[in-house]
C-alpha cells in the first residue's frame, strides 16, 4: 500500500508576499478563479497585509518535504460556526496529485489548531474538474448550484 505524502503547514509570513503573488497571477490559476485578473504589486500587498492581520483568516503555506506546494486560506465566518477555504497550488506542484491531500492535511490542521470541527465551505468554478476532484476527494461533498458556482461542503462531524 502506498503512502500519503507527509504535509506540513506554517503560517504564510511577510518572506510569502511575492511568491504567493506569482502564484495567484499564474494563467492557469486565474483561469480557475472567480476572479481573472492580473493582480498588480500593490493591490496583491494591501490583500496580504490585510490577511496577515486579520483575526478570522488564517493564511497557510503548505510544505512538502520542505518544498512549497500552495496555499490555503480559512475564512472563518463571523459567528465561529463554519468557515470557507481557498487553495492555490504552486503551479510547478500541478500534475502529481497533490492538491486533494493539500487539502485534506489543511483541513486537519485547522480543525487542530482551533481546537473543534467546524463545516467548511469550499465554492467552485463549475467547469473545474480538477478542483472539484480534488476537494471530493477530501471529503466535500456537493450541495448547491448558486449563482455561477458550485458549493461544497466538509461537515464538523467525522465518517
Amino acid at each position: 500500500m502506498e503512502q500519503s505524502p507527509k504535509f506540513n503547514f506554517r503560517p504564510a509570513g511577510a518572506h510569502d508576499e511575492d511568491i504567493l503573488l506569482k502564484w495567484r497571477n499564474d494563467a492557469d490559476t486565474r483561469a480557475m478563479s472567480f476572479s481573472t485578473e492580473i493582480v498588480t504589486p500593490e493591490q496583491h500587498h494591501t490583500w496580504f497585509s490585510r490577511s496577515l492581520r486579520s483575526p478570522n483568516r488564517k493564511l497557510l503555506i503548505g510544505l512538502l518535504e520542505n518544498a512549497l506546494v500552495g496555499t490555503v486560506r480559512f475564512d472563518m465566518f463571523p459567528d465561529g460556526s463554519s468557515a470557507e477555504i481557498s487553495v492555490t497550488l504552486a503551479p510547478d506542484m500541478r500534475g502529481r496529485h497533490l492538491s486533494g491531500l493539500l487539502i485534506k492535511f489543511s483541513c486537519d490542521y485547522y480543525f487542530e489548531s482551533l481546537g473543534r470541527r467546524i463545516p467548511i465551505k469550499a465554492e467552485i468554478k463549475p467547469g473545474n474538474t480538477k478542483s472539484i476532484r480534488a476537494f471530493e476527494y477530501a471529503g466535500f461533498k456537493f450541495v448547491n448550484r448558486v449563482e455561477g458556482h458550485l458549493e461544497y461542503l466538509l461537515q464538523a462531524s467525522v465518517g
